[in-house]
């Protein structure tokens, strides 16, 4: 990950990642801010509350 990605990511207060399901379906989750990143590829979030929205 560039260092610009990297500094714009630590910056954010909240991240909107997109999964996709086996069947192509994509779906939205909002995090809140990263913690840390890892080896340039690994976001580190703090998981405060799950809610099961299916």
């Amino acid at each position: 990950m560039i260092p610009e990605i990297k500094k714009v990511i630590s910056e954010l207060p909240f991240l909107a990642l997109n999964t996709v399901s086996k069947e192509g379906q994509p779906h939205l989750i909002v995090v809140g801010q990263a913690k840390e990143i890892r080896d340039d590829d690994m976001l580190i979030f703090g998981v405060y509350k799950m809610v099961k929205t299916r």
